[in-house]
């Protein structure tokens, strides 16, 4: 639906969605149903909500840089699986193993590694598509291997990720975790890159609110806090040269505001988990266990899209 609420089209009914996943050219979601028959499934949509696939049994779809791939978790076994949309055949890349849960993959810029996190532990582990080669993330025992919701910066430099609600940033080549909690404080999670790789947004629970972290070379080179109870935070990516915005979810819906939080507009009333596409001009979020896609940017140039 456009802002003002006009050309509205629903594109999933369901009793329960979860995760959202645009593809890298934004022309496909895959999106989680977590009360379906089979418990919870993994659907592939067009961005017209035409069906593209049969329904995988699996939960947290995760888009190749190729749009007709994705890694996935396999309810069933707790394993990664990569999908494909081009002859619908699933590759298993993680082994079963007694008590390990392979959950929230993030694709390594060589298209051909995952990071993963083990539920039961916390540990986050890499494993090679063509391989499936399995190997704790960070190889000396004696440092921190923890962390969960493992993000990787669009660059390809950097994994951020968070433990009990601290903030750690590892160097993909030295991978030594960087405690961001003794700089920023705790209760941090939900962390989102913003489009160069120089800042991430975080969920701050106490007192509740976003906060900016800008970085290089040196990491950490200043902050600043958008106060409010804003949750679930997502920096928009797009080609554009100005400061794209960030979206998150407010008292009373879906907000967008500038990164220095000076403008801030409630865009989308009622509803949750907004994930830009990769344009920046559209929101896909949910609303009453339905899927919609809303349009917050007409683009330069304009058009009817």
């Amino acid at each position: 639906m456009r802002p003002d609420g006009s050309d509205s089209k629903r594109l999933v009914s369901a009793n329960g969605l979860g995760r959202i996943a645009w593809s890298p050219d934004g022309s496909k979601i895959a999106y989680e149903d977590i009360t379906g028959f089979s418990g919870r499934a993994v659907s592939i949509i067009s961005d017209d909500g035409e069906l593209l696939a049969e329904p995988l049994i699996d939960v947290w779809p995760v888009w190749h840089s190729n749009a007709d791939l994705f890694a996935i978790t396999t309810t069933p076994f707790f394993l990664l699986e990569v999908f494909s949309l081009l002859d619908s055949s699933t590759i298993p890349i993680t082994p079963p193993k007694p008590q390990r849960i392979d959950r929230q993959p993030a694709w390594f810029p060589d298209n051909n590694t995952l990071v993963f996190t083990d539920d039961n532990t916390g540990e986050l582990w890499t494993t090679s598509v063509t391989e499936a080669n399995v190997q704790p993330f960070v190889a000396d025992a004696n440092s921190l291997r923890h962390g969960m919701n493992p993000t990787v910066s669009p660059d390809g430099n950097w994994l951020v990720a968070d433990w009990f609600n601290q903030l750690f940033l590892y160097p993909l080549d030295s991978r030594q975790a960087v405690d961001l909690g003794e700089r920023l404080g705790p209760r941090l999670s939900d962390a989102a890159w913003n489009p160069t790789s120089t800042g991430i947004v975080v969920r701050q629970s106490d007192p509740a609110g976003l906060k900016i972290i800008t970085t290089d070379s040196n990491l950490v080179i200043d902050e600043h806090f958008i106060s409010g109870p804003f949750r679930q935070p997502a920096w928009a990516r797009g080609e554009s040269d100005f400061n794209m915005p960030i979206a998150a979810l407010g008292p009373d819906g879906i907000y967008i505001m500038s990164p220095d939080g000076k403008s801030q507009e409630l865009v989308i009333e009622r509803g949750h988990s907004p994930t830009w596409s990769p344009d920046g001009l559209r929101l896909a979020y949910i609303y009453n266990s339905r899927l919609y896609v809303g349009q917050i940017f007409v683009p330069l140039g304009g058009g009817d899209d």
